[in-house]
């Protein structure tokens, strides 16, 4: 795995350290703060983050179960999921009606867009749902039109000016409403075949956050 990001200056000491010295499991931004968790459950955030899941992991015991999924949005939004299954999040009121609607399926990945009530959920089945009128509208177009529906996502990532990002169980991915610089990153990424082999590159992952900011996780 490689990595490629567009972050502020004070998160890149935190970023690098991270990726230098841990297994990245999961991450997510929404450009002012950025949050790692390794495959072993250690944390690792910039200041930014929301407060309140700042302060459940801080005060949180080293005995409990550890976090294995994190997401962050803008407006405090996050949702946090630790190993024994239970699950912490602030969001709008439907997103909880969501989560409690399908308690039986495990969650595989929580997007919140750039409206308060707007947010994309990935049950580890493949199926999903979404709400709010700030959802993209080729997001919207390539999972309800062109793929008429299918149940077989595994992540969707939104970014507050309307980004998206979308892999399906066959490894496929897509994306949408990219800065220029971004769509010129991953341009450059794509275009290079690896050296050793030469396999063309496959973006895993993209998450984005406030004024362009993104990381991208390609192999």
């Amino acid at each position: 795995k490689e990595y490629a990001y567009g972050l502020p200056e004070e998160s890149l000491e935190v970023v690098e350290h991270f990726l230098q010295e841990e297994t990245l499991g999961c991450m997510s931004t929404n450009g002012k703060g950025t949050i790692f968790l390794s495959q072993n459950g250690h944390a690792a955030y910039t200041s930014h983050i929301p407060k309140a899941l700042r302060n459940i992991l801080q005060q949180r015991q080293t005995s409990l179960p550890t976090p294995i999924y994190v997401s962050i949005g803008t407006k405090a939004r996050f949702y946090v999921e630790f190993e024994d299954g239970k699950a912490e999040w602030y969001g709008p009121e439907k997103l909880s009606d969501c989560l409690e609607a399908n308690a039986d399926l495990d969650i595989s990945s929580v997007a919140f867009g750039k409206l308060w009530d707007t947010f994309f959920v990935v049950f580890s089945d493949g199926s999903w749902e979404y709400h709010g009128k700030g959802l993209p509208r080729g997001l919207v177009r390539l999972v309800v039109e062109d793929r008429r529906r299918l149940s077989d996502l595994t992540k969707v990532t939104l970014g507050p000016r309307g980004e998206w990002f979308v892999v399906a169980k066959n490894g496929r991915s897509w994306w949408g409403g990219l800065s220029d610089d971004l769509d010129n990153v991953i341009s450059d990424v794509l275009d290079e075949a690896d050296d050793e082999d030469g396999k063309e590159r496959v973006v895993d992952f993209i998450d984005f956050g406030e004024k362009d900011s993104y990381f991208l996780i390609y192999e």
